[in-house]
C-alpha cells in the first residue's frame, strides 16, 4: 500500500439541543444519557493533530484531537465539560491514505469523549477533543449476579461476561483459559473486575471490543510483514522481552496480532512478534505539512505463537 496523501474522518456525538428521544424502561435510574444526539464528521480541508495510545493493559485506551478552524455552532455543539459525566458521546476516528486503487481509511480509534474544549490562538480556533477507549465499559459494566454451574471453564465464563458490557462493537476474542470450577460458583460484582480476575489480568478493550489472549497467543492482522519497503524507520530497539520501532503511519494496526519482522539492519530480530501496544501521532491537513508516525511495541517469546480466531474491530 502506498503512504501517500493521508485523508481522515473524524466523527463526533455532539449535543445540539434538540435531544427528544425518551429513555427506554432499562435506561430510567442509571444516572447516564443515553438518548440519540446528532453526529458531526469532519474530514479535509480542516486540519487535524492526533495522538493515540493503544495498548494491551487493563486500562483504557486514550486519545487527543485538535482540530482547526471549526465555526461557532460546531464548536459549540461538540464542548464537553469534565463535569458533564453523565453524558455519553461517541468519537470515531478513522484514517489512511487515498490512492489511485481507491481509499483506505480503517477505524483508528472507537470510543467516547471525555471532555471537549475551543480557544483560540491568534486568528484561528482550535478544538481539542480528549476521549478514551474501554474507559466506559470498564467503570459501568454493572454488578452482576450469577451462578456458574460446575465445569464451567474460564473460557466460557470471559466470553459470557464480556457479552454483558455495553457498547461493544465486535464479539469479545478470548484464547485458551481452559481452567474449570470444581463446584457451582456464584459471579458477584462489577463485570470488569469479574473478567480480570477470570483472564488473570490479560484482559484488554480495543476499539470497543474484548480481547483477552495469553501471553503465546495472537490474532491474525491486515499486515503481516513490516520492513523498510512497507515504511519501517530507523533500527529497531530492543530490551530483554520487547522491541520498539518506528513506522510511516500505519492504521492498519491492531492489538495482540501477530506481525513478522524484516530488518536488514538487524537480521536477528527477523522472526514472528506479537503486537502489544502502539502510539498514533502527527497531522493531517490539506494546508500544512506535518509527519504522521506510528511507534510499535513488540512481544517475543520462546513459546510458538498460536493464532486464536477471531475478527478484530477495522
Amino acid at each position: 500500500m502506498e503512504k501517500f496523501n493521508r485523508v481522515y474522518s473524524l466523527r463526533v456525538e455532539v449535543d445540539d439541543g434538540v435531544n427528544t428521544s425518551p429513555l427506554t424502561s432499562s435506561q430510567i435510574g442509571t444516572g447516564l444519557d443515553f438518548r440519540a444526539n446528532k453526529n458531526v464528521e469532519i474530514t479535509l480541508p480542516f486540519t487535524v493533530e492526533f495522538t493515540i495510545s493503544r495498548q494491551n493493559l487493563s486500562s483504557a485506551q486514550t486519545a487527543t484531537f485538535r482540530v482547526m478552524g471549526l465555526g461557532e455552532h460546531t464548536r459549540n455543539t461538540i464542548q464537553k465539560d469534565i463535569f458533564q459525566f453523565n453524558q455519553l458521546r461517541a468519537v470515531q476516528f478513522r484514517a489512511g491514505y487515498d490512492s489511485p486503487s481507491g481509499r483506505f481509511m480503517p477505524i483508528v480509534f472507537n470510543g467516547t469523549v471525555s471532555t471537549a474544549y475551543s480557544w483560540r490562538e491568534g486568528t484561528v480556533w482550535i478544538t481539542e477533543i480528549e476521549a478514551y477507549d474501554g474507559g466506559f465499559q470498564m467503570a459501568n459494566g454493572f454488578s452482576v449476579s450469577q451462578t456458574l454451574a460446575p465445569g464451567a471453564s474460564a473460557y466460557q465464563t470471559i466470553r459470557q461476561l464480556s457479552k454483558l458490557l455495553p457498547y461493544q462493537s465486535g464479539s469479545p476474542i478470548v484464547g485458551s483459559f481452559p481452567a474449570t470450577n470444581k463446584r457451582g460458583e456464584v459471579l458477584f460484582g462489577n463485570i470488569w473486575d469479574l473478567i480480570l480476575q477470570k483472564s488473570n489480568g490479560l484482559a484488554t478493550i480495543d476499539n470497543g471490543q474484548v480481547k483477552a489472549l495469553n501471553y503465546h497467543e495472537v490474532i491474525q492482522g491486515e499486515i503481516p510483514v513490516l520492513t523498510s519497503e512497507t515504511g519501517m524507520l530507523g533500527t529497531p530497539k530492543r530490551t530483554s522481552n520487547t522491541l520498539e520501532l518506528e513506522t510511516i503511519f500505519e492504521p492498519r494496526l491492531t492489538l495482540l496480532q501477530l506481525i513478522e519482522l524484516q530488518s536488514v539492519s538487524y537480521p536477528q530480530y527477523n522472526r514472528a512478534w506479537k503486537v502489544m501496544g502502539f502510539e498514533h501521532r502527527g497531522t493531517i491537513s490539506g494546508a500544512v505539512a506535518g509527519d504522521c508516525l506510528t511507534t510499535v511495541r513488540l512481544w517475543f517469546t520462546t513459546r510458538d505463537l498460536q493464532i486464536v480466531s477471531g475478527v478484530p474491530v477495522l
